[in-house]
């Protein structure tokens, strides 16, 4: 195709055609005065699309892939990538824009199609610790191990029990009150126990002179009263923690009548040993 433009003193010539061996089509221009030529050449088309992909809030970004499309044997394209998501960032979608070398650009028509990060909710744990406390002292202070916690975030923990100074000698549920993110995190409690009981940490029975007899008894028990020569005293709990009965040993051998109903029974002595007693009728 020729085209002339006025005044006739000036020509120009265009020429389509294959001049750099690319597989695209190019246009030379030709002209006079001058005698100059010019070839406007056609880059092949490159696209690069990045993958979706997934990560939990408070981690590291995961290592970006890409799909690319166009590039000819044996070119190389070196991406790296863009976004705004980071450690802190809060759940939500965030937008991946690849970023090609110079090389890309300088040999190729780049079309970039960016991918979607989505950052999900954390998972957060709170285990409430098992514990033990007396019959008829307060409740002691619940611990628990969080797990979880990201960026530093606020996670509090309160406990919610049904055990109080008055509940019988068993076990109960402690539960976790957790005050946290809920739109960072996604929430897992798991219950301890509390265990109440009649004495915590019975010691062993290594003092002879506490020693009770018989034991299984009908009712009435023997036993001395002197440890490094102070007198003691003792009181009688049933397995609830109840006291059933109370008194102070003599010089003497002490014979202790318990009208009490058949079952297990502790000896709690004022120097802080404990002894277990089976009445058996």
């Amino acid at each position: 195709m020729a085209m002339c433009l006025c005044p006739s003193s000036v020509y120009l010539d265009m020429v389509s055609g294959n001049f750099t061996d690319d597989e695209k089509t190019d246009l030379a221009l030709g002209g006079w005065p001058g005698h100059y030529l010019s070839i406007m050449r056609s880059l092949p088309l490159l696209k690069i699309t990045v993958s979706d992909t997934v990560r939990l809030y408070g981690y590291e970004n995961p290592k970006f892939k890409s799909s690319v499309e166009g590039l000819k044997a044996p070119d190389q394209v070196s991406l790296t990538y863009a976004t705004t998501a980071g450690l802190t960032s809060p759940p939500g979608g965030y937008e991946v824009n690849p970023v090609a070398d110079a090389f890309a650009f300088e040999n190729y028509a780049v079309l970039t199609m960016p991918g979607i990060l989505t950052v999900q909710k954390a998972p957060l744990k709170v285990t409430v610790l098992d514990t033990t406390r007396m019959f008829g002292l307060p409740n002691p202070i619940f611990k628990s191990v969080v797990v979880g916690v990201k960026n530093n975030d606020g996670v509090y923990v309160g406990y919610s029990t049904q055990a109080g100074l008055t509940s019988p000698v068993g076990q109960y549920p402690v539960s976790a009150l957790v005050d946290y993110p809920v739109d960072r995190y996604v929430l897992e409690t798991f219950d301890g126990i509390l265990t109440v009981s009649v004495f915590v940490g019975i010691e062993a029975e290594v003092n002879e002179e506490l020693d009770i007899y018989p034991n299984p008894s009908r009712g009435d028990i023997s036993l001395k009263m002197l440890i490094n020569g102070d007198a003691l005293q003792y009181t009688v709990h049933d397995s609830s923690g109840r006291t059933t009965a109370s008194g102070t040993l003599s010089e003497q051998l002490n014979v202790i009548a318990l009208e009490v109903p058949d079952g297990l029974y502790y000896l709690k002595f004022s120097n802080g040993e404990v002894r277990k007693l089976m009445i058996k009728r």
